[in-house]
């Protein structure tokens, strides 16, 4: 039996026998550094028998017998099973909170390699000390070594401190281990750093550590313009990334971070972009999904060199690359500039291969996108600034699904029978049944209903919308006193929702008013997509759906869709047939998390204005319905010609000295 078994046998029987996680994973840390003879000045082995009872104590001594026979060389190993003790210790709600992930010990020895001459090192989101204690294992025997660990958490911070030693116990090394938020600590900048920070948007962190966090973001150019529902929507690795290149390491270091592929992508993140693009020397998205366990996110690995320019500032005092990178970049625009900043997806130690990330239409705050070569011209002619495209839409939101989406069971001249469905919302509601007018019920289009070229709507679903404009309609009593009773039924669960206190009811509007409702539902032609698409991009388009025996009432997107609305059938094939060739839809989906599909690309579409008399026009539009007429059954042949079609379109458009900006 190996020692990794030995001592996953001894954790897991105590553990069994009641012995809290946390209290195992110090004590094999504290085991690990005793096996080596070192001594941690954090002084674990006190801080487990402070924590162990009298049971738990019977239980630690197998743990510190297995751990015998264990030499330096094995300390990244012992820092792994000590991450997974930790993380199994804490709920599922705190790690959604803190983003504890453990890192994998393959994967830190793969990343320390990035600077084999560094002699100092700065570990920020130390967790267990995976990557110090593999980076101190990588260092020639010889050289005199600095290590700066920064945990937040001070069991963790305990369990790294005892990993380190085990780890430099044959090694003249000088290790200091702060507990306590890093973005805030003291950090003399090192040769290297390395850190998997923290993986949780602003949003959804504690409120104090949230608020603490947008002033460190304010304070260092990162805070987005916009708001999203509930708060911003940065995420927290954006601000350890930030300070990895511009403040904790030394100029003409290297830093290496793990965070979200989302950095690349999300709005949120503009500044960051602009602010890394001097310095980030490759970002590789790893492909293991199941490196950090149930972590539902695409990762990546950033890696980069603060620049050795940055050097007499700091020694002067000077500002150090946060105010001065922004206004370096401010200007940059373009297809030059995507080209420019192309950044290579592959590690250093691993062959060169043709793909890269770059900004879309050159602007180095928008979304970046992977691809190889032919990809990147592609995306060069297919997108530009923002807002040069179609302008989307998000479907209407009720915040109340479980009343406002609907079952029609009847209908009886100008009103219908309904039954609400309470299990389409995450509101505790009672399902009732009512007669009400039949003028505010429609058809609802939900994401799952959206395919390719064509929408399907559940027949019988429907959504109840009240309004027409951007506020409920208040003469909803008088003009619909049967749909007005049914909906005041639940007054208390409507002037509870978020959207109506924030939005609606400071402008007076009353308590049925839903959001993102106006002239643009009632298109009488619309293309419509996902937010949410895992595998491929496909675009829909709406129209019309029978309800109740009333075959061509308007069919409403609901807020998991985002659309596009246009006047004429023509227009609307010929813009689905633009968005789902194969050509297009790959670029869409690249440029945009695979979480969300929203409007930030879309509006960056080149696509040249509509033109029914156009031929390149007329061919999409003949594509498009054809494909939507026979209900998205379209093969490869027909694949190859709308990809052949769009190129015509773009190859006039580039003959005339651009795509002008679209008006569907």
């Amino acid at each position: 039996m190996t020692h990794r078994d030995r001592i996953d046998a001894a954790a897991h029987a105590a553990v069994a026998d009641g012995v809290p996680a946390s209290v195992v994973a110090l004590a094999l840390a504290g085991a690990g550094a005793r096996a080596v003879g070192a001594h941690d000045d954090t002084a674990s082995t006190e801080r487990v028998e402070a924590l162990a009872s009298a049971r738990a104590t019977e239980h630690i001594r197998p743990l510190a017998d297995a751990c015998v026979g264990l030499t330096p060389d094995d300390a990244p190993a012992l820092a792994e099973q000590v991450g997974r003790w930790l993380e199994r210790g804490a709920t599922d709600a705190d790690r959604a909170r803190t983003g504890l992930w453990h890192t994998p010990a393959a994967l830190a020895r793969r990343v320390v390699r990035g600077a084999p001459d560094a002699t100092s090192l700065v570990d920020v989101a130390a967790g267990a000390g995976m990557f110090a204690a593999a980076w101190a294992r990588s260092r020639a025997a010889d050289v005199a070594l600095t290590l700066h660990l920064v945990e937040r958490g001070s069991t963790s911070a305990a369990c790294a401190a005892a990993v380190v030693a085990m780890a430099t116990a044959d090694r003249d090394a000088q290790v200091t281990v702060t507990v306590g938020d890093a973005l805030t600590a003291e950090i003399t900048p090192a040769d290297q750093v390395v850190s998997n920070p923290p993986w949780v948007a602003l949003r959804a962190m504690h409120a104090g550590d949230a608020e603490a966090a947008r002033a460190v973001a304010r304070s260092i150019g990162l805070a987005p313009k916009g708001r999203w529902f509930g708060g911003t929507g940065l995420d927290v690795s954006a601000l350890y990334l930030w300070f990895a290149a511009h403040r904790w390491t030394r100029p003409g270091g290297r830093f290496d971070v793990l965070a979200p592929c989302g950095l690349l992508e999300a709005d949120a993140a503009g500044e960051l972009r602009a602010a890394l693009v001097d310095r980030l020397a490759f970002v590789t998205e790893l492909p293991d999904p199941t490196a950090f366990g149930r972590v539902a996110v695409r990762w990546a690995w950033f890696a980069g060199t603060r620049p050795t320019s940055e050097m007499a500032s700091q020694a002067s005092g000077e500002r150090t690359g946060d105010e001065a990178s922004t206004a370096t970049h401010a200007g940059c625009a373009g297809a030059e500039a995507a080209a420019a900043h192309a950044l290579v997806a592959h590690a250093d130690d691993e062959p060169a291969t043709d793909l890269a990330w770059s900004p879309l239409g050159g602007d180095l705050r928008g979304p970046w996108a992977l691809g190889d070569a032919a990809d990147r011209a592609l995306r060069a002619r297919l997108f530009g600034a923002d807002g040069c495209g179609p302008r989307p839409r998000r479907g209407v939101t009720t915040d109340l699904n479980g009343l406002f989406f609907v079952e029609v069971l009847e209908r009886d001249g100008d009103l219908v029978r309904v039954r609400n469905d309470p299990r389409a919302g995450r509101k505790p509601l009672d399902a009732r049944e009512a007669w009400i007018e039949a003028a505010h019920v429609y058809p609802v289009v939900r994401g799952r209903d959206v395919h390719r070229f064509a929408a399907r709507p559940t027949p019988g679903r429907a959504i109840v919308v009240p309004q027409r404009g951007l506020r409920g309609d208040p003469s909803l009593a008088d003009a619909a006193p049967r749909t007005h009773a049914w909906l005041m039924h639940e007054q208390a669960a409507l002037e509870a929702r978020s959207s109506y206190r924030r939005f609606q009811a400071p402008r007076g509007a009353p308590p049925w008013s839903l959001w993102n409702v106006g002239p643009y539902t009632w298109a009488p032609w619309r293309v419509a997509w996902r937010e949410l698409a895992r595998t491929r991009f496909e675009a829909a388009v709406l129209h019309t759906a029978p309800l109740a025996g009333v075959p061509d009432r308007p069919a409403v997107a609901d807020h998991k869709l985002y659309f596009v609305a246009v006047d004429t059938a023509d227009e609307a094939d010929a813009l689905a047939a633009v968005l789902n060739a194969p050509r297009v839809a790959r670029a869409v989906f690249a440029a945009a998390s695979t979480l969300s599909h929203g409007g930030a690309v879309i509006r960056r579409l080149r696509v040249p204005t509509w033109d029914p008399g156009a031929p390149a026009w007329q061919r999409l539009a003949d594509l498009g319905r054809t494909a939507r007429l026979d209900d998205g059954a379209v093969d490869a042949r027909f694949d190859a010609a709308l990809d052949d079609a769009v190129e015509a379109l773009l190859a006039g458009a580039d003959s005339r000295g651009g795509a002008g900006s679209a008006t569907v």
